[in-house]
């Protein structure tokens, strides 16, 4: 795929680039960057970075709405199934969102 190096001039050999898919994709303006690990990189790179533990939803919702750090939000795995619906695991969860509402770290 090509891209090119500034985006208000024409598409000409000098203005363009061969790039890969996915850095292609990395380049869009609507992607969401974060900084993990001390780099900046999409919520996308960071989860392959920490080896796919989530997947980008669950990573962008983790964030977004539950307030977690990016690091929490890609590294933890999600709760399976039977601890769901334990109630020790939807105990922690309820102490975990307390705690990240009250602007503390959030600890698994």
């Amino acid at each position: 795929m090509s891209e090119r190096y500034e985006k208000a001039r024409a598409i000409e050999p000098g203005n363009c680039r061969w790039v890969s898919k996915k850095q292609n994709m990395n380049n869009k303006r609507g992607n969401v960057v974060v900084t993990y690990r001390g780099r900046e990189v999409s919520i996308e790179d960071a989860v392959q970075m920490a080896g796919g533990v989530v997947g980008y939803a669950t990573a962008i919702s983790r964030i977004r709405k539950q307030g977690w750090t990016v690091a929490d939000a890609v590294e933890t795995a999600p709760l399976t199934q039977a601890e769901r619906f334990s109630s020790e695991a939807r105990a922690g969860v309820l102490a975990r969102a307390r705690l990240n509402g009250s602007g503390e770290a959030r600890k698994r």
